[in-house]
């Protein structure tokens, strides 16, 4: 029998501009830096030993996976936002920007980035079965969709990103309730009652799920305006996608799609409206928003936004992931993986300022008698294999992936983000819980809940 193929991620890059330090690290050196030889220059060693000591726990000293400085940076940004009013949003936010182009016969909701850029929604409207698929078969499937991605990174694609969105939320399909009721004959009062009952609770449990690609394009043709060339290579891309096939959404299908998982039960009363046979209503707009630190409320529900620290590091099968959308919870689970090309350039250069911090703070510890950890050498070799790549003309993608709860109570959330944390950590998933920044990673997937 053959063996299934497994696959397994490398370690995250965890480079900064000098020895691992950022721009950020780098200047709060310096500016003390700075301080320390005025306070010498002035005759006065103490206070400079002392600002010395305070700057170098700042920089160094590790708070939860980060620089100090990072940590105190997020959180007196929060404490700002709260200061200034801006951590909140009293008013609704409709979802503007998006302007309907017609192109290969179908309409797409294009919204302009900048004088060059644009970018579209597309719905996944067929994919191959994948787990009850063979092994080999799995892997194939995923190694045309890998092929896809991996034409992105290239000199002069129009694509400059892709963005994957799951979203599992509970069923939509609508309103049981309401086929019942007008479809239920003979019936009685209590018979509608306990049938009512049993139907509330199964859409509790039951979830719809749905897959989404936003791809941002970079037409290379200026003879037509910016909405219409992208709509263009929208289409174009739309015949080339493989082994998925996806359909356009028009302007009116992103706001819905933002309704869906902003508005509390406005996809419930949808398919309500459907079962019904009634006509959709104008999409809703996003609801008044407010930073609590630990959450994000939007409207009457809360969520919980979370990075993907760490991929994988042990081999895992193709369908790796899946046990995150397995484990039924009363509420909305997203998850989405941003993915852009980066020039071959930056690639090399990043990779080299990455083993130059590597090896410094291997060498830093076997300086002081330490023994570097299992984690580094193995994130060495991975680089080193990385950098033998690109030597050899392969291209590279920068990646980020994030996962959220939406649920319309703290208990529930609660409970659902304690799942979820489980279930990533079966798949080998490492979450971090974003706390003050949960707004903004949110804001990478709907940017009307940016601040």
């Amino acid at each position: 029998m053959t063996e299934p193929t497994t696959y397994q991620f490398g370690a995250r890059p965890k480079s900064g501009i000098v020895f691992g330090l950022s721009g950020r690290h780098l200047l709060v050196a310096g500016t003390a830096g700075a301080f320390v030889l005025g306070l010498l220059m002035a005759g006065q060693p103490l206070p400079a030993l002392l600002l010395v000591l305070v700057v170098g726990g700042l920089v160094g000293w590790p708070v939860k996976q980060e620089r100090l400085v990072d940590w105190l940076w997020v959180r007196v940004g929060l404490l700002r936002r709260l200061l200034l009013g801006s951590a909140r949003r009293d008013d609704v936010t409709p979802v503007v920007d998006w302007v309907d182009a017609t192109a290969g016969g179908r309409t797409w909701g294009v919204r302009t980035i900048d004088h060059s850029q644009g970018e579209v929604w597309l719905r996944v409207s067929g994919a191959p079965e994948f787990v009850l698929r063979s092994a080999e078969h799995q892997d194939q499937l995923l190694a045309e969709w890998g092929m896809w991605l991996a034409s992105l990174a290239r000199e002069g694609s129009p694509i400059k990103e892709v963005m994957w969105l799951e979203v599992a939320a509970p069923s939509a399909s609508g309103g049981p309730e309401a086929w019942m009721a007008s479809h239920a004959q003979p019936r009685s009062d209590e018979a509608l009652a306990d049938y009512a009952s049993l139907l509330d609770s199964l859409t509790s449990t039951s979830t719809e799920h749905g897959v989404y690609l936003r791809v941002r394009f970079q037409p290379r043709t200026t003879r037509t305006d910016l909405t219409t060339a992208t709509a263009t290579a929208a289409s174009q891309l739309r015949a080339t996608i493989r082994p998925i096939s996806v359909e356009s959404m028009s302007s009116t299908d992103v706001a819905r799609l933002v309704e869906s998982l902003m508005v509390p039960g406005a996809a419930l009363a949808a398919g309500a409206r459907r079962a019904m046979g009634g006509k959709p209503t104008d999409p809703e707009p996003i609801p008044p928003l407010l930073e609590c630190g630990d959450h994000v409320r939007i409207g009457s529900q809360r969520a919980q936004v979370w990075w993907a620290a760490e991929l994988p590091r042990t081999p895992v099968r193709a369908y790796g992931l899946s046990q995150l959308f397995a484990v039924a919870v009363p509420c909305t689970r997203l998850l989405w993986a941003s993915f852009a090309p980066v020039s071959e350039s930056t690639a090399k250069r990043h990779a080299q300022g990455t083993k130059t911090a590597l090896v410094a703070t291997r060498h830093g510890k076997l300086a002081k008698g330490g023994i570097p950890t299992f984690d580094e050498e193995q994130e060495l070799v991975d680089l080193e294999a990385r950098a033998s790549e690109l030597m050899g003309g392969h291209a590279m993608l920068q990646h980020s992936t994030f996962a959220a709860v939406i649920a319309p109570s703290n208990a529930i959330l609660d409970e659902a983000a304690a799942t979820v944390e489980s279930a990533a950590g079966t798949c080998g998933l490492m979450l971090r819980r974003l706390g003050p920044r949960q707004r903004a990673a949110l804001g990478t997937l709907i940017p009307e809940v940016s601040p």
